[in-house]
C-alpha cells in the first residue's frame, strides 16, 4: 500500500472517530478533509484508485456500503441528535470531498469507468443523506453526486440495481428505503417552507436527468407523461410561471424547473400549442 493510500486511510478513520463521539470538532474536520482532497488531487492513477476502495469498500451484499467507507461515515453521523452542528458540518465536508472526488475522475482524468463500479455506494450514501438529513443545507450537497451518478449509468456493471434503486420495485421497501424518485416527488409536494428554492430546484433538474437517461422507465411512469395532470412538466410550467409572477424570482428554482423540462421534453412528444405554450413561460 503506498504513502499516500497509508495516509488517506488515517484521514478516513478520524472522520469516523468523530462521527461515532458525535462530537466533531469543525476546524479538525475541515483540515483532515482539506489534506484529503489535495491527496486526491496529487495522487497517481493508481493511488487514487486505492483511495476510491478506500471510500467504498465491499459490503456483505456485495455492494460499496461496507465499514470504513463514506457509506458507513454518513451512517453513523445520522444517528442519534442529527442535528448537532459540528455532526452536520462534517456531512457538508464528507459531500464535499465525495464531490472533488467525482470530478477528478470525471472531469479533469478520464476516468469515468474506474468510478462506474462506485455508482452504487455513492448513489446509497446520497440518497441515504437527502432521506435521514434534517439540515437543508447538507440535503442540497447531495444532489451533484446524484447527477454524476445517472450521467454516469452506462459506466454502472450493475444497472438494474441502479434502476431498482432509481424507480423502485415490488419487492422493496417504499416506506423505509424508498426510490429516489418517490424522494423527490415526495419533497416537491411538501410544505415550500420544509424547503428551500435550492432544494425544489435540485429535485426538478434530477427528475429532469431521470427522464433523460432512463427514457424506457419513465415511459412507463405517469410522472413522467406530458398530459398527465399531475406529472412533472405540469410541476415544472406552474414552478416557472410562479417565479414569473413574482416580485423575487428564486433563480435556484427556475434554473432547475427549466432543466427538467430540457430532460423531460427530450423524447417528448408536444402538439405546437404545447410548444408555443413552453416558449411563452420560459420568454416571458
Amino acid at each position: 500500500m503506498s504513502d499516500a493510500v497509508l495516509n488517506f486511510s488515517d484521514w478516513l478513520g478520524m472522520l469516523h472517530d468523530a462521527a461515532a463521539r458525535g462530537a466533531a470538532d469543525d476546524a479538525s474536520v475541515r483540515a483532515t478533509v482539506n489534506s484529503m482532497e489535495m491527496l486526491v488531487r496529487s495522487s497517481l492513477d493508481e493511488a487514487l484508485a486505492g483511495i476510491c476502495s478506500l471510500c467504498f469498500p465491499a459490503a456483505a451484499d456485495g455492494g460499496g456500503g461496507g465499514d470504513g467507507g463514506l457509506y458507513a461515515l454518513l451512517r453513523a453521523s445520522l444517528q442519534g441528535d442529527t442535528q448537532l452542528k459540528n455532526l452536520v458540518d462534517l456531512r457538508c465536508e464528507v459531500l464535499r470531498f465525495l464531490e472533488v472526488l467525482i470530478e477528478e475522475h470525471v472531469l479533469e482524468r478520464n476516468l469515468e469507468r474506474n468510478l462506474g463500479v462506485h455508482i452504487l455506494a455513492i448513489f446509497d450514501a446520497c440518497t441515504l443523506t437527502f432521506r435521514k438529513e434534517r439540515s437543508n443545507k447538507v440535503r442540497e450537497l447531495c444532489f451533484h453526486p446524484l447527477v454524476y451518478c445517472l450521467d454516469l449509468r452506462d459506466k454502472c456493471p450493475e444497472r438494474h440495481a441502479l434502476a431498482d434503486r432509481i424507480f423502485g420495485s415490488s419487492m422493496r421497501d417504499k416506506i423505509r428505503n424508498p426510490a429516489l424518485v418517490d424522494q423527490l416527488w415526495n419533497h416537491l409536494s411538501s410544505s415550500p417552507s420544509a424547503s428551500t428554492p435550492t432544494l425544489r430546484g435540485g429535485c426538478f433538474k434530477l427528475l429532469g436527468t431521470v427522464a433523460r437517461r432512463f427514457p424506457v422507465e419513465t415511459s412507463v411512469d405517469k410522472r413522467f407523461e406530458v398530459r398527465h395532470p399531475t406529472s412533472l412538466y405540469y410541476r415544472a410550467m406552474k414552478a416557472l410561471q410562479a417565479q414569473t409572477d413574482s416580485a423575487a424570482p428564486k433563480l435556484p428554482e427556475v434554473a432547475g424547473a427549466l432543466s427538467g423540462l430540457d430532460g423531460l421534453l427530450i423524447d417528448a412528444e408536444l402538439t405546437p400549442a404545447d410548444v408555443e405554450l413552453v416558449f411563452e413561460v420560459v420568454l416571458i
